[in-house]
């Protein structure tokens, strides 16, 4: 089962969306996966151009809540839209993402007679890798992992958790609630500034300065201790897209084999 998970950057005020669109199917056809978790495809035309052309390849699965996708080969037998509780204050940066993106899914497949809880998730943005806004994001992914603590079933949580490894959040993922981060191994980053919009934007770079060398997209996994493993960072190739040389989104994607 080869997943993958990938901030696309469809946000609706990335004037080069359309242009993008096409160089990111290509890709993720490339790597040839059975799941994808995707995050940033806020526009229900976006995501409907990427769920007919996966569709006439095999994934005739697929659940767009909000700023998530989620495209399988598998049937999905079930699937949840909740919304996330813990905000920062109402009048504080993370307002838009308040109205634009406060779910999370939770969906489940049947692969090979065997049901797994895949949820697909995108945590409040890193405007600040401590503080409240770091607190903020503990308390998203606690409240997250609560809800599926009684799951029975093998479980896959992959997103932006917008934190890296060796922070408070990524302890409770590991420590408190026992998933297991298979790419552990992987530290580089999977945060791009060779993104136009990016580069030109000094209210990101401001923000976000410490993000930018770490891994703060994950794939954890849950109940498949007897299984083997491997992955990678992916997309990470520039393609020249409305005549300038760059990648395909502000995030590299991640991607994730269990034998």
């Amino acid at each position: 089962m080869k997943i993958i998970t990938f901030n696309c950057f469809l946000t609706p005020w990335s004037l080069d969306r359309n242009k993008r669109l096409p160089f990111i199917f290509s890709a993720l056809l490339k790597e040839n996966p059975d799941i994808i978790f995707l995050q940033e495809v806020f526009l229900k035309k976006d995501a409907t151009y990427l769920v007919e052309k996966f569709n006439k390849i095999g994934f005739r699965e697929s659940i767009h809540s909000k700023d998530l996708l989620f495209l399988s080969k598998y049937p999905i037998i079930s699937c949840e839209q909740r919304k996330l509780n813990n905000w920062v204050h109402f009048f504080s940066l993370s307002t838009v993402e308040r109205l634009l993106k406060d779910v999370y899914q939770i969906i489940k497949v049947k692969v090979n007679n065997e049901t797994i809880t895949c949820i697909n998730l995108h945590l409040l943005e890193p405007y600040r890798d401590t503080s409240i806004y770091q607190k903020t994001r503990a308390g998203q992914i606690t409240e997250i992992c609560e809800n599926v603590s009684t799951e029975q079933n093998k479980i896959v949580m992959a997103g932006d958790f917008n934190f890296g490894m060796h922070t408070s959040p990524y302890e409770i993922v590991t420590e408190h609630f026992n998933f297991t981060d298979p790419l552990n191994h992987i530290t580089a980053s999977t945060f791009s500034m060779s993104n136009s919009n990016i580069q030109k934007s000094t209210f990101v770079q401001n923000l976000v300065p410490k993000v930018i060398g770490q891994r703060i997209d994950h794939i954890f996994i849950r109940g498949f201790d007897q299984k083997k493993t491997s992955g990678e960072i992916v997309f990470t190739d520039k393609y020249v897209i409305g005549g300038e040389n760059r990648n395909i989104s502000d995030h590299y994607g991640l991607m994730l084999d269990i034998d």
